[in-house]
């Protein structure tokens, strides 16, 4: 290639000076390039490569035990913690019926429960699923969201108020109490139904 081509040495380019930034997801700027004995990129002390290799198990290394894994002591932390929230937020259970549905969607630490016969849930218990219907909706609208369970009557369920050992997912025919609070209404006393 002659002048002005295209090939290959023929542009000329510019140094970029790039600051080393040490990070949690890659090794110290210091360790780049120095041999370990081991020809791997990424490699440290071991010269095993670490590179797309996580932590195990969550935050900070360890594994999760499942509620009823942990000790009384921290059951009971937990359950405190949960009963001071439900206080902050005004919790009023409405009367000791148990009611029938499904979990339309479940998080990690929430879902949303269907009543199986709407109408057949107190009458203040409907009216502040209305409300916070509503003011859910404006948030999907406002959010450019396309969840979709806001377009059928639902109540909140936080996990913590599923009964101890019982697992519930998406899907799952359930039976519960009905609370109001200054958030909406939900669901509790959650089991399989």
């Amino acid at each position: 290639m002659g002048k002005g081509g295209k090939g290959k040495g023929s542009a000329k380019g510019s140094w970029v000076f790039v600051p080393a930034v040490k990070t949690s997801f890659r090794p110290a700027a210091s360790s780049w390039g120095k041999s370990t004995g081991k020809s791997s990129k990424g490699a440290g002390k071991s010269g095993k490569s670490s590179w797309g290799k996580g932590k195990s198990g969550g935050k900070g290394g360890k594994s999760r035990k499942t509620f009823s894994d942990l000790s009384e002591e921290r059951k009971a932390e937990i359950r405190a913690k949960h009963e001071e929230k439900q206080q902050e937020l005004g919790r009023e259970l409405a009367d000791d019926t148990i009611y029938f549905g499904e979990l339309v969607q479940r998080g990690k630490s929430y879902g949303w429960i269907k009543p199986s016969n709407f109408a057949k849930l107190p009458s203040d218990v409907q009216a502040k699923v209305k409300e916070m219907l509503k003011a859910k909706r404006q948030a999907v609208k406002q959010n450019n969201s396309t969840n979709e369970v806001f377009k059928q009557n639902v109540l909140f369920l936080h996990m913590s108020d599923v009964e101890e050992g019982v697992k519930v997912e998406s899907g799952s025919r359930v039976k519960f109490k009905v609370y109001t609070d200054n958030e909406g209404a939900g669901a509790y006393e959650v089991t399989n139904a």
